[in-house]
């Protein structure tokens, strides 16, 4: 975990569009960046009543623009409030952008990326077992806990794909919290969701058994998702998390944005931990988000031998490994349904699962910096193979280790 105030969010390296003296766009035109939508970043000592007039202004101005000029960009889609981040998303031609761009209001504005799911399919919980064993596991794996803590009195939020909220891994602890897809149906019919809340919180399969579960549905049913459905189901857990008690998992990942990092950092300064998968690419985590937000706690993955997956990103980003090989978990063809999956995308859910866990030692409130150092503390080092140019730690829950935990 890396820290660094907001006040000092610079520009992204890379291709910049100049649109107006004031400010540019950030991104623009990169990699699986999608035209004419972008994410506006107001400044944090903007009011309400300066949000609500600078919004209707750009409104009124999009609405005024001619079809020819506008083309069929929808304007204003959706605002955001998430701690000191606040903005909208909007999709327009130049001369909008060019307004926007030029509003004293405006912090930054950056071109909308795309997201995905982080996982690579491949045809038994040997993870469960790795987190808790100091020695590398053998068939037939055990999973050591502490049943009175279990993630007992927290909540993980799944930024994801949906859950199957009544699968029978979850015994009645799921529920549905927010929906960001536009008319997508309160459900997973991906899949990729229910796995990973299965890995962070079933009853089986799970790290935190105890933990309660919330869907926050951000990727659509082909696997794709877009910034804007991410910020808005960060915003909604920016509302009803419990500062202290909640865990956010993102197994999702898309190009680096400064406004997805800020709003992990916002959740973050609010006392909630947000852990985010690596990434697929075999590249540096650094490239992407919500890998990239210096709060969060990124996660790699490692196969049954220890060693670094041959897709897992990497990188000083990287806080953690955790097993991200041959994961079994629930699946969404039936209630009782199962299936293996690869990926950093579910690496993550283990050490949210673990957070969960952390924090269900103590009766009182954890910060998330308290957490992460016990990911340090306990995590071991020098185990993990090829690690690449990461911190070399495998995340452990410190079964062998002094109780309760110091600090």
């Amino acid at each position: 975990m890396h820290f660094i105030p907001l006040a000092s969010l610079l520009p992204l390296a890379g291709l910049i569009l100049q649109v107006a003296a004031d400010l540019t766009v950030l991104g623009a035109g990169s990699k699986d960046k999608i035209p004419n939508s972008y994410i506006v970043v107001l400044k944090p000592s903007t009011n309400q009543a300066q949000v609500r007039e600078h919004t209707q202004r750009i409104s009124n101005y999009h609405t005024r623009r001619s079809l020819q000029e506008r083309g069929v960009t929808t304007g204003i889609r959706g605002q955001f409030d998430i701690q000191s981040v606040k903005g909208y998303t909007v999709e327009c031609d130049h001369g909008t952008l060019s307004q926007i761009l030029s509003s004293p209001e405006v912090q930054y504005v950056e071109q909308e990326g795309k997201t995905k799911v982080q996982v690579t399919q491949k045809p038994s919980t040997w993870g469960l077992s790795r987190i808790s064993w100091k020695t590398l596991p053998k068939a037939p794996y055990s999973y050591r806990y502490q049943n009175t803590w279990g993630g007992r009195g927290t909540t993980i939020y799944i930024v994801d794909s949906g859950v199957r909220v009544s699968h029978k891994e979850f015994e009645a602890r799921a529920t549905w919290g927010y929906n960001a897809v536009p008319g997508s149906p309160n459900t997973d019919n991906h899949g990729h969701g229910t796995h990973v809340a299965g890995t962070a919180a079933g009853k089986t399969y799970g790290v935190a058994k105890y933990a309660r579960i919330v869907a926050v549905k951000v990727i659509g049913d082909d696997g794709t998702g877009q910034d804007s459905y991410t910020l808005a189901g960060l915003n909604y857990i920016s509302r009803v998390a419990k500062p202290g008690k909640s865990v956010v998992n993102m197994s999702i990942g898309g190009p680096k944005s400064e406004a997805v990092n800020a709003a992990v950092e916002a959740l973050y300064k609010k006392g909630i931990v947000v852990v985010a998968a690596a990434g697929n690419e075999n590249e540096n985590a650094g490239l992407s988000s919500p890998a990239s937000a210096r709060s969060a706690i990124t996660v790699g993955a490692t196969d049954e031998t220890d060693t670094r997956a041959s897709f897992s990103n990497f990188g000083s980003i990287v806080d953690i490994f955790a097993p991200g090989v041959n994961i079994l978990s629930a699946d969404i063809t039936s209630d009782t349904a199962t299936r293996l999956d690869n990926g950093t995308s579910m690496a993550s859910p283990h050490v949210a699962g673990l957070a969960a866990y952390f924090i269900s030692s103590r009766t009182t409130s954890q910060s998330p910096l308290n957490i992460h150092s016990l990911f340090i503390t306990y995590s071991q080092k020098g185990l993990v193979k090829s690690p690449g140019p990461s911190p070399n730690r495998l995340a452990y829950n410190g079964w062998d280790e002094y109780l309760p935990y110091p600090y």
